[in-house]
């Protein structure tokens, strides 16, 4: 991971991104995510790519029926007992939920770059401890922490 140091860029995405969401659930495979307004992203991404050196798209998640902008809580992965899965599924979280922007960060995958904001969510991290979980989502084998992808580039 590498932090991507652009003041003006970053102040423009505290700025500009919402800082709240709605928890919302994926009933069939308890993949837990805070839904985040779109508009936001569509309106900065033209920044992004002015400032953001590497040929960028938006993230795979605007395409057809999927989510649109959120921030993933618990990856389906992470669900390890079918209480846990009740649980997540009997949506007994609240539902409204704030975070800070903290940081631009670059993460070379091996099949692509991914640009998120790192975020602060202790009401997020919270549910996790709830469930025995840690602090860091468990993204393919990368310890990571809560995040917006905000673009994603070819390596």
């Amino acid at each position: 991971m590498e932090q991507i140091i652009n003041t003006p860029l970053l102040q423009e995405i505290k700025r500009l991104c919402p800082k709240e969401g709605i928890l919302s659930i994926n009933a069939e495979n308890a993949y837990c995510y805070l839904k985040l307004q779109d508009d936001f992203l569509i309106n900065l991404f033209p920044s992004l790519t002015e400032s953001i050196k590497d040929l960028i798209k938006l993230p795979d998640y605007f395409s057809g029926d999927n989510i649109g902008a959120h921030i993933s809580v618990i990856y389906p992965e992470e669900v390890k007992t079918e209480s846990m899965k009740a649980t997540i599924q009997q949506n007994a979280f609240e539902k409204q939920h704030t975070f800070q922007v903290l940081e631009l960060i670059k993460m070379p995958m091996p099949k692509k770059t991914y640009y998120v904001l790192s975020v602060a969510a202790p009401s997020l991290t919270a549910i996790r401890t709830t469930l025995g979980l840690p602090s860091l989502l468990n993204f393919r084998g990368l310890w990571v922490p809560f995040h917006l992808t905000v673009a994603i580039g070819n390596l």
